[in-house]
């Protein structure tokens, strides 16, 4: 029997990424400095799975079921140009974004749900790139119609590891004693490989 509790979720926030510097066989992924970006509305994670049905005897007889293309949809407030500058490799100096042909970096990006306990879920995911959003907004009204920016990041799996991400709930019964929410609180955003000492 699962020890963990099914809660419902009540919200999202702490967006974070940082860049992916090294992913090579046979070492460990490396990565910048963690960077937080204000404002997160919402995220959507899709891992896309593709099914194959094989069919003998006149029935389906085998499965097979994996991973497709991993896309998370996040809603923020706004997407500035300087960010747009890192996301996508362009040009930016004295506030200004100069755009031409992108190279989206590789990045881990993370962020925290929180159950209606107060718990929260933990999540990185590896290793990504940002496509650049569609842009849409519409003239000012009578009333406050608020205008917010929606980005599509692709995942894939490391090199070096063949993960995608790690989820961890601090409320689970199974974490290490000392690894409390406080803990996890103040050293999961600071590096997407971090580990406490009980957790290894």
């Amino acid at each position: 029997m699962f020890k963990s509790k099914t809660l419902p979720k009540i919200g999202v926030d702490e967006f974070w990424f940082a860049p992916l510097t090294k992913d090579e066989q046979d070492s460990q992924p490396e990565y910048a400095e963690s960077v937080k970006v204000p404002g997160l509305v919402n995220v959507g994670f899709n891992p896309n799975a593709q099914t194959g049905t094989y069919n003998a005897d006149n029935v389906p007889y085998a499965v097979a079921v994996q991973t497709g293309n991993l896309e998370l949809s996040v809603g923020l407030a706004d997407i500035p140009p300087e960010l747009r500058a890192v996301w996508f490799a362009q040009a930016y100096e004295n506030g200004i974004l100069e755009e031409g042909q992108i190279n989206p970096i590789d990045m881990g990006v993370a962020y925290r749900v929180k159950k209606s306990s107060g718990a929260y879920r933990y999540v990185w995911v590896f290793k990504a790139k940002a496509a650049p959003p569609s842009e849409s907004t519409e003239t000012q009204g009578t009333s406050v119609n608020f205008q917010s920016d929606s980005i599509t990041i692709n995942g894939s799996m490391l090199v070096s590891t063949g993960k995608s991400r790690r989820i961890l709930d601090d409320d689970d019964p199974n974490l290490p004693e000392g690894v409390t929410p406080k803990v996890i609180e103040e050293n999961w955003f600071t590096d997407p490989l971090w580990q406490s000492e009980a957790l290894v």
